[in-house]
Formats: structure tokens, C-alpha cells, sequence
């Protein structure tokens, strides 16, 4: 059977208490992002003994990289959705 009203608003004032508590104190991801960054750098700089400004070099050169990758996965997903929602395909995909 189903729950009872009761249950019901109890659960949803748990979730409402444990989402205020994740957006009060949860920090953004991009703190996370520049926390790793200098995490990594220094771990490489520490345990390979590249100089500094090699890992400078061996970041951008990763990112450009990276850069590239994400595009092109925007680019299929944008082809997928507009290939997907053409009238002759759709027909094709409800078959």
C-alpha cells in the first residue's frame, strides 16, 4: 500500500533540510577544480622533479588537448539531437 501523508512530509522536510545544508556548505566545484590543479602541481614538481615552469608547459599543453576532445563531443551531441529532431528521422526512429 501507499505511505501515509505523514510519512510523506517527514521524508520531504528530510530532503529539504539535507539540500539547504549541501548549498549552505558545499563549496563550488570550481574551488575543487583550482584546489586539484595546484594539487597536482605540486605533487609533479615534488615526485618527478620537473621544474616549475615544465609543468606550467606539460598543463597548457594538456588543456589545449582536453580543449580540443570537448569539442568535438559538443559536436556530436549537437549533429545527434539536430539529426534526431529532423521530421524524416524521427519517422524512422517511431518505427
Amino acid at each position: 500500500m501507499g505511505k501515509s501523508n505523514q510519512e510523506e512530509n517527514m521524508f520531504k522536510r528530510l530532503t529539504d533540510f539535507c539540500v539547504l545544508i549541501m548549498q549552505r556548505f558545499m563549496p563550488d566545484p570550481f574551488i575543487f577544480a583550482i584546489f586539484l590543479t595546484f594539487f597536482v602541481f605540486a605533487s609533479g614538481v615534488l615526485l618527478t622533479g620537473q621544474a616549475p615552469m615544465d609543468m606550467v608547459v606539460h598543463w597548457q599543453n594538456g588543456f589545449w588537448n582536453l580543449l580540443a576532445f570537448s569539442m568535438q563531443m559538443a559536436l556530436i551531441l549537437v549533429t545527434g539531437h539536430t539529426l534526431a529532431n529532423a521530421p524524416y528521422l524521427r519517422k524512422a526512429l517511431k518505427r
